[in-house]
């Protein structure tokens, strides 16, 4: 704004004179301004509303289906044994259930350890290993950790601590947690699920492996140990005396296994390259239809990658197209052929590998498939496993009853206990199921086992009353909220003669004076409004309608479900809907309990008038709510026409504030000339005062 010096020689208060000539042209600005600020309000409230209103429109997808309805309630008879939650899909009745075990974790409490105090950091020479040994840390033993579908084999020696052997269980990745007690001195190690398939072994595979484990106090008899024994004993001839290690079966293996393995690699290898090529043909085959349809853009694409020359000189020289695309077609037939002959076979090779399974596949190379007899590599190795053999020959008996071999008891650590991982099994009904956790998903119920039962114990089922009670009340203080919220904005007071504040109208107001002003305007923006009165009657007509089941007519007033009488309410609550009997209503909650007494005699005639009563709802709301030039979808109001509205009043506030600054710079200019004008004749007088002395 340019900065004027006025009256100068007038003494007039030109500005003020000045602006009170343009503020009749600017309270016209400001009138459309506060019909601007009005609108914006208005806008705000019908959006809070409509808000509120979709959220009902939604909730009735909930309400008009009979799947809304699915509600079970179920008990059991006992539940220190288990617990039980019905779903929509569970079937009313009793069953009878028996919880015959229930899921466990795969436990192994170790024996005490001789740690002399040095906790966590004692190694395994501190601990006896290898006590006659000059040299501990050069002494090595093996150990194997499963678990989860994981087997790993792991060295130890000398200088492996505590914490070191805490470490590698627990990195294993076979779904073991391992922890050390300092003041129990004991390792624990636990499986992180439940289940027998989520369970875990240690087992040694060496005579050093079997020192460390004991030294760790965690050498244990198990089944896992038993099986692995027997296989190796396989490579144990003991019908000779004495018995000796079938060093020529393990060589065999081993070779056999190794040629497997290189034929897995070479079949992988060209099943990598019929992939690559069939990727470059069908580019290829991408390259020719893109120049049979003359398609710019695409043949530039694959000739900007250098690695498609190849194909595109071939193009290029072909005298026929369609001949040269049969070929490439044909040989990417060839090549799915070959692929799937080979994944045959990679199968088959897969499976008789197994027969291998107690030899470590990841030791044997595919070089050994066709070595010398003499190879040093296979020597070593055999002379390893031949060791191994020899170990649990040494190591474990064969029980005679049993049929399995079981570790010497003097191998086994002292105090040590394992408890295996279990599935928990139930009988329901008479019929038998098994889990790895003790949560059982059957037909609709979700069984949590929780300790075993002698007996059979009951599980009932039925229709939850009470919830779908509540899910009816509840849909009814959600529609009461907002009809009444609805009915009180059409009715409120008129708020003639209050318009919006501006600044300075509001400087001479208080805080509370200025906030009393705006909600007596806020409050009355949609009284009387047509909008309004349309879906307060849509809705009030949908919730009073009947619906018709074996031939007569029923509404929510044959529920017990009613509004008060006219002249018994007011304005805002007339509407409203009560349950009869509802002990948190005060209107209704001295009558009968009409409502509950139907749910429990008769659902599906309750259920069947809640659908067609919210069904109707949800019809008349969907017209209410339909696209249309002035609204957009799932809006009860027009809110594109108060958009446009409101952006029109923008326009006409910035062009009159611009026809206000013209009107007063025109009088910033007379009243200038006149200032010119007046110092002029001041100077006339001057000079002719002074010519007269």
């Amino acid at each position: 704004m340019p900065i004027r010096i006025t009256g100068m020689n007038s003494g007039l208060d030109t500005d003020a004179i000045i602006q009170e000539l343009v503020s009749a042209y600017r309270s016209k600005g400001d009138k459309i301004k506060k019909q601007q600020t009005k609108l914006s309000w208005t806008q705000d409230k019908w959006k809070a509303l409509n808000t509120k209103v979709v959220k009902l429109y939604k909730s009735l997808d909930n309400l008009r289906f009979t799947a809304g309805y699915n509600m079970k309630k179920t008990s059991v008879s006992d539940t220190t044994k288990a617990t039980i939650t019905a779903g929509d899909k569970a079937v009313n009745g009793s069953q009878t259930l028996k919880i015959k075990s229930t899921a466990k974790s795969g436990y192994l409490t170790g024996g005490q350890i001789a740690d002399k105090s040095k906790g966590r950091k004692a190694t395994l020479a501190d601990l006896g290993y290898a006590s006659g040994s000059s040299d501990p840390a050069l002494e090595t033993g093996t150990y194997r950790i499963s678990g989860n579908g994981v087997t790993k084999d792991i060295e130890v020696n000398g200088n492996t601590t505590i914490a070191d052997f805490v470490d590698q269980l627990n990195n294993s990745g076979t779904g073991v947690q391992a922890s050390y007690d300092e003041t129990n001195k004991r390792l624990f190690i636990s499986s992180k699920s439940t289940g027998k398939d989520a369970d875990f072994t240690l087992l040694a595979l060496d005579a050093k492996g079997a020192d460390a484990l004991n030294a760790f106090g965690v050498n244990v008899e198990s089944a896992t140990s038993s099986a692995e024994a027997a296989k190796w004993m396989e490579y144990y001839n003991t019908s000779g005396a004495p018995g000796a290690v079938d060093t020529n079966k393990l060589e065999a293996d081993v070779r056999a296994l190794a040629a497997l393995k290189a034929d897995q690699a070479k079949l992988t290898g060209e099943v990598e390259g019929y992939q690559m090529q069939n990727s470059k043909l069908t580019g290829a085959l991408g390259y020719i239809q893109a120049k049979k349809d003359n398609d710019t853009a695409a043949i530039q694409a694959y000739e900007a990658d250098a690695t498609n020359q190849q194909f595109i000189d071939e193009v290029a020289a072909a005298g026929d197209l369609d001949v040269l695309a049969k070929t490439y077609t044909d040989t990417i037939e060839a090549n799915n052929n070959s692929i799937t002959a080979n994944s045959e076979k990679m199968q088959e090779n897969a499976e008789n590998m197994k027969q291998y399974a107690t030899i470590d596949s990841a030791k044997v190379t595919g070089q050994m498939a066709n070595a010398p007899a003499s190879d040093p590599d296979i020597d070593a190795y055999v002379q390893t496993l031949t060791e191994r053999v020899e170990y649990f020959n040494n190591n474990y008996t064969l029980n005679a009853t049993t049929g399995k071999y079981e570790l010497n008891a003097d191998q086994r650590s002292n105090g040590a206990n394992k408890v295996n991982g279990m599935d928990a099994e139930i009988e329901l009904n008479g019929a038998q199921f098994s889990s790895s956790s003790n949560t059982f998903n059957i037909n609709g119920l979700t069984i949590q086992a929780l300790a075993e039962t002698d007996s059979d114990i009951m599980i009932t089922t039925a229709t939850d009353t009470q919830g779908l009670y509540d899910k009816i009340k509840d849909f009814l203080t959600e529609y009461n909220s907002i009809i009444s919220e609805m009915s009180s904005l059409y009715n409120a007071d008129s708020a003639k003669g209050y318009e919006p504040l501006l600044s300075e109208e509001k400087e001479a107001l208080s805080d509370s004076e200025v906030a009393d002003w705006e909600k007596k305007i806020k409050d009355s923006l949609l009284r009387r409004d047509g909008n309004l009165s349309t879906l307060i009657t849509s809705m009030t007509s949908a919730m009073s309608s009947s619906v018709e089941i074996g031939g007569k007519k029923y509404n929510l007033a044959s529920l017990g479900i009613k509004t008060e009488g006219y002249f018994n309410t007011t304005a805002a609550t007339r509407y409203m809907f009560h349950i009869d009997g509802d002990p948190d209503d005060e209107t209704s909650s001295a009558n009968g309990d009409k409502l509950m007494s139907m749910l429990n005699s008769d659902p599906d005639k309750v259920i069947d008038i809640i659908k067609g009563v919210t069904n109707k709802l949800y019809d008349n709301l969907s017209k209410q709510m339909k696209p249309t030039t002035l609204r957009t979808y799932q809006t009860i109001y027009n809110d594109k026409a108060m958009a446009t509205s409101y952006s029109d009043y923008t326009k006409k506030i910035s062009a009159w504030e611009e026809k206000v600054a013209r009107i007063e710079d025109s009088y910033y200019k007379k009243f200038a000339a006149m200032e010119t004008a007046l110092a002029k004749l001041q100077s006339q007088q001057s000079s002719l005062a002074g010519l007269l002395g």
